[in-house]
């Protein structure tokens, strides 16, 4: 989930299958509760097009200067 590589489409391209295991989680841990799945879909397609806070010239510069974990 390091935003340095998220944004990466040439790294997020060959490893496809992140994405395809994040959502594989998802849909095991929101035990069918539909509204919360897409609560938190929606969340992550606002992340990956780096859309509203995600795409603020402070969170941009940030992708690769913060360490992950902060």
């Amino acid at each position: 989930m390091n935003p340095r590589f998220q944004y990466d489409a040439n790294i997020m391209d060959k490893h496809m299958s992140f994405i395809f295991g994040l959502l594989d989680v998802l849909e095991k841990y929101v035990h069918g509760n539909l509204p919360l799945q897409s609560k938190i879909t929606s969340e992550i397609n606002l992340f990956r097009n780096a859309e509203y806070d995600f795409g603020r010239v402070s969170a941009i510069n940030n992708r690769t200067l913060m360490p992950p974990g902060i």
